[in-house]
């Protein structure tokens, strides 16, 4: 365990961070907590575990006395350009800061935040008939301090320890879909591809000392998978085994433009709070083999091609064998047969 001072004066001083530790201290008997991001526990990543936070589209916080209730009568903010708590007038003692912070539009989900009397409260909740992921990122950080007083040459100095930062951890975890495709111009011709959970139950509360409970229904609605592969969701109820009725359902098109629909299985793994859960599925289509290359506005969009021969395109860029790599004075002919081949 690491140790944290505050030390409380009259005498404005610098903060500063170093590999393991932290060190602030202001003036005004004012206490700061500084608030730290994590990464998701299994991410691979070269930053460190813990970064300075990018702040939070709504932040709520207490400070806990020993018996777990809302200590009164003290001044506290949140500073959201410095990313710090200030607070001001606590008195010696054991302490809890609590905070939540949500990256996002919490009433998209449809979530309620609750007022605390007590560190067993329901600090934040969801509907039980929750059918789709969240919207939203949620954050949760419980750092217990102590204000004591500190015999110094100059006298006695009012002391803050902590044990650690004031870490925002997600309360939510992440599901990540990867699809590899044996033909590009198969994979660029889908549309339409869902993403199907059966039997997923997630936890729909979680208090402020950190505990979760109550559960979703279950049922939730197909996930479109065109635009996004990672979703948000809070924890599986089920934390201790993988479960059948995973599936991914990938639609394709054809050049002849008729549709094939193919279902991919696989084994729900739990989700987990900060941790990232990968559904990797390997697909195998009819027409990976064949020899037609399909490409779709999908597909030229992919690789970001520019227009040419355009009306308003000056001889000198037509003619420049550096930008041009055919011969003007020959261009290529194409023609089309009565089933849509080159």
């Amino acid at each position: 365990k690491f140790l944290f001072i505050f030390i409380l004066g009259s005498i404005l001083l610098t903060g500063c961070r170093q590999e393991n530790d932290i060190m602030t201290q202001t003036d005004n008997k004012n206490i700061v907590f500084k608030l730290y991001d994590t990464v998701f526990q299994n991410e691979t990543s070269q930053r460190s575990n813990s970064i300075e936070t990018s702040g939070f589209d709504h932040l709520e916080f207490y400070i806990m006395d020993y018996t777990g209730k809302p200590v009164e009568g003290i001044k506290s903010t949140y500073n959201p350009l410095t990313k710090e708590i200030i607070a001001e007038g606590l008195q010696q003692g054991e302490y809890t800061l609590l905070v939540l912070g949500i990256k996002g539009d919490a009433s998209n989900d449809r979530a309620t935040i609750s007022k605390l009397n007590s560190t067993d409260d329901v600090w934040i909740c969801f509907p039980e008939e929750m059918d789709k992921p969240l919207t939203s990122e949620y954050f949760y950080a419980k750092a217990p301090f102590n204000v004591s007083m500190e015999e110094t040459v100059a006298g006695d100095k009012e002391t803050v320890t902590m044990e650690h930062d004031v870490i925002m951890t997600r309360i939510v975890g992440r599901m990540d879909v990867a699809c590899e495709f044996n033909n590009p111009y198969v994979e660029n011709a889908s549309f339409g591809s869902k993403l199907r959970l059966s039997n997923a139950a997630f936890y729909t509360s979680f208090k402020a000392n950190g505990e979760y409970k109550g559960t979703t229904t279950g049922k939730l609605k197909e996930i479109d998978l065109d635009n996004n592969w990672s979703f948000y969701f809070l924890p599986s109820v089920d934390q201790t085994e993988e479960t059948d009725g995973g599936e991914v359902i990938i639609r394709t098109r054809t050049y002849r433009n008729e549709t094939i629909q193919r279902t991919f299985s696989f084994r729900q793994i739990p989700v987990t709070a900060n941790r990232i859960t990968k559904v990797n599925l390997q697909i195998a289509h009819p027409e990976d083999s064949r020899g037609t290359l399909f490409v779709t506005e999908k597909a030229y969009n992919a690789n970001e091609n520019g227009l040419i021969l355009q009306d308003n395109e000056p001889p000198s860029v037509y003619t420049d064998p550096n930008q041009r790599s055919f011969s003007a004075l020959e261009p290529l002919q194409l023609s089309i047969t009565d089933d849509n081949r080159f």
